[in-house]
């Protein structure tokens, strides 16, 4: 992020603005998570190992 306002500025001739947001995540139930895990891993053409 350093660096982000000059470059932000300087690509919209300073007209540009930015800005923070935090994000909230809650943990994925547990009865869900290897169906998901698999998905991601066949999505990426990964084994079920790796």
């Amino acid at each position: 992020m350093i660096g982000w306002s000059n470059d932000l500025r300087s690509a919209t001739e300073g007209r540009g603005v930015s800005s923070l947001a935090d994000q909230m995540f809650e943990k994925v139930p547990q009865s869900l998570t290897a169906d998901i895990i698999r998905k991601i891993r066949t999505r990426k053409g990964l084994s079920e190992n790796q």
